[in-house]
């Protein structure tokens, strides 16, 4: 056996700079419930553009419910059809959209007003981030809101009114235009969506097609699609149900993910075949 003595202990000293902090976080994370996969981005307002049976009412609902099931992002539809239905109080054949009806052009702009008084209510009730960051609040998976306001907005004068009402918001303003030149499709929107709605209930289909179609030609003698006269604005714009897709001054995380959104989506009808087998 040795006669050495057994080795002195070694004393393991924590580094100052793996010392617990002696004074609480200045700005301590604020987390929300475990299930929230939220994404922090600005709040956002996007205005459809386009003709009659363009599927606008079809891209705000699918656009809404993306944002809100994958962002956990607040979002809703502000369709001012609806405001028009509620002001008129009767079905609106194709004369009320006639733009030398003076009673009625008052009307869809009073339509119009509320519903964006309506959109600007909703998207304020949330504070702002920068509002949250001069208050020092951090909250995680603060996104904002996304509100979208359904409809024609044909002239550029409607679109830059929009604009400047919405400036006080500080949310983006996001044009989204559905163009179709493809008359098929355009019958067959009208046909699955708007035979039978709110404005035809009760009304022959075969009466309801050629009222509509009148409606939309009083739409195309003022309508005015998005192009390089407005290419101070953000946009996208989608041809034939998504044969085509342009963007202008589109930039951001979730500005980009909408215009993704929008290139794979399908404005008309397809079939989904399911089979069972085994042995």
């Amino acid at each position: 056996m040795s006669d050495e003595p057994p080795p002195t202990p070694v004393a393991f000293v924590r580094s100052p700079s793996l010392a617990p902090a002696s004074h609480d976080n200045p700005t301590p994370q604020s987390w929300g419930p475990p299930t929230s996969y939220a994404t922090k981005s600005d709040k956002i307002v996007c205005i459809m553009v386009g003709l009659p049976a363009r599927g606008k009412s079809y891209i705000s609902r699918r656009l809404a419910h993306y944002v809100s099931f994958f962002y956990g992002a607040p979002a809703k539809v502000f369709n001012v059809g609806d405001y028009r239905r509620k002001i008129a109080r009767t079905t609106s054949m194709a004369d009320f959209f006639d733009s030398s009806n003076q009673a009625a052009m008052k009307a869809r702009a009073q339509a119009c007003e509320e519903a964006l008084t309506d959109l600007k209510r909703w998207i304020g009730e949330t504070p702002s981030q920068q509002q949250r960051l001069d208050q020092k609040l951090h909250q995680s998976g603060d996104f904002g809101s996304l509100a979208i306001f359904d409809a024609t907005n044909s002239t550029q004068s409607r679109r830059a009114w929009l604009v400047e009402q919405l400036k006080d918001t500080g949310a983006k303003v996001i044009f989204i235009e559905s163009v179709c030149r493809d008359e098929r499709l355009v019958q067959q929107t009208i046909l699955h969506a708007k035979v039978g709605n709110h404005d035809y209930e009760g009304v022959d289909p075969a009466v309801a097609i050629a009222d509509f179609e009148a409606r939309i030609r009083h739409y195309e003698q003022v309508y005015q699609e998005l192009g390089p006269p407005e290419k101070h604005l953000a946009w996208i714009q989608i041809v034939d149900g998504g044969r085509q897709l342009s963007m202008n001054n589109i930039r951001g995380f979730l500005p980009s993910r909408i215009s993704q959104f929008l290139v794979n989506l399908h404005v008309d009808c397809r079939s989904f075949y399911l089979s069972r087998h085994g042995q």
